[in-house]
């Protein structure tokens, strides 16, 4: 089976998430939607147009064609995940508006950045582009759990209540044993997953093990397996029909 999602929430920026997040999804949209689009007759004809008015080195001759094809390819990707328009907004048209978005803006985000003299190369940076990235993320997705026009309303209450004093609000819900073991194991996950970007494909994970002793690597192999039936089955009233693609 083809790789499907590769660490999205290390990417830094929308357009890199969505080459880690539903890989398979991604390449079927570009391969029968997007590049389609993008050699037809009319858009090439646009193309033409646009250069020869603006010039062929002008940014936008290039990059207006090319948001027509990236307009319908987004609203076929929200389609597939509901017929509903949150569906079709949330995971489609939502992304196209803060792709293209940031390509528009991107010669005054960089003029701000040296302005600001911020070090692009810096932990730190990479560090607010990712939780950036995450927060936009969650704010797509937050379309599809609601009813497109309760969605802000969602996103005031889920504001008001992060400030409340009231803890169950903050904790989600969980008890003491829920937190404890999220505080064990999002940690282990980070590392795990953080050793899987490197460029080194022998640093990976499943490579280290496959090197071991026969011993140790199953047993490994067998933690691994019972750690996947455990979690998978964890927590009061699990039911697998619960899972979120089933929806779709």
């Amino acid at each position: 089976l083809p790789e499907n999602f590769k660490q999205p929430f290390f990417a830094t920026n929308l357009s890199e998430f969505w080459r880690r997040w539903h890989i398979t999804l991604g390449l079927w949209a570009k391969d029968y939607v997007l590049y389609p689009i993008l050699k037809s007759r009319g858009i090439q004809g646009l193309s033409a147009f646009l250069k020869a008015r603006l010039g062929k080195k002008n940014r936008y001759a290039k990059l207006v064609p090319t948001w027509c094809g990236m307009l319908i390819m987004w609203f076929v990707v929200g389609f597939w995940h509901g017929g509903g328009w949150n569906y079709i907004f949330g995971s489609g048209i939502f992304f196209f508006i803060m792709i293209a978005g940031g390509q528009l803006l991107s010669p005054l985000w960089d003029k701000a950045i040296r302005l600001c003299r911020i070090r692009t190369e810096s932990s730190s940076w990479r560090l607010f582009q990712q939780l950036r990235t995450a927060l936009l993320f969650a704010a797509s997705v937050s379309f599809d759990r609601a009813e497109f026009r309760h969605t802000l309303g969602m996103w005031q209450r889920a504001f008001r209540h992060f400030f409340s004093s009231d803890i169950t609000v903050l904790t989600g819900g969980m008890g003491g044993k829920d937190i404890a073991i999220l505080l064990l194991l999002a940690p282990l996950m980070l590392l795990i997953e953080s050793r899987e970007l490197r460029d080194d494909d022998n640093t990976t994970w499943l490579k280290l093990i496959a090197r071991q002793h026969i011993i140790v690597r199953w047993l490994a192999y067998s933690a691994l397996i019972y750690a996947t039936i455990l979690l998978g089955s964890y927590a009061t009233g699990f039911n697998a029909a619960d899972f979120i693609y089933m929806g779709f």
